[in-house]
């Protein structure tokens, strides 16, 4: 099973783009994630509702719980290099620390996070 779960704090500004493609929209963000010795910044990436419900709830700051399943991506970047990421893609979240939030606001996706456009390349 591919799944993993992260707490952390949003440390990237947060906004909706459109897949240059399929015009689907998604979001990339960081999480800092604290372990026992030191923070990693975690990629994740959203897609359609999840990506709208994450930008509508939260913001750069705020603490937040995902489970999500890793999965690589692989794009040309503006100057034709290809480039490979490996990122976690958001499957569910519960936000945790704003205080003009409901405290732990649980928003499921109701999307297919598996349709064929989300192997599709988002740049």
């Amino acid at each position: 099973m591919n799944q993993t779960a992260h707490t952390g704090n949003i440390s990237t500004e947060i906004g909706i783009q459109l897949n240059k493609k399929t015009e689907i929209e998604f979001i990339r963000f960081q999480v800092a994630c604290r372990s026992s010795y030191d923070t990693q910044f975690v990629d994740f990436i959203a897609w359609r509702k999840m990506a709208r419900n994450i930008v509508k709830f939260a913001k750069k700051g705020d603490a937040i719980a995902i489970t999500g399943e890793v999965v690589k991506t692989s794009f040309k970047n503006d100057s034709d290099i290809l480039i490979h990421k490996q990122e976690i893609r958001v499957l569910k979240v519960t936000f945790v620390g704003e205080k003009d939030l409901l405290a732990n606001v649980d928003i499921p996706s109701n999307t297919n996070m598996y349709d064929e456009d989300f192997h599709s390349e988002e740049e």
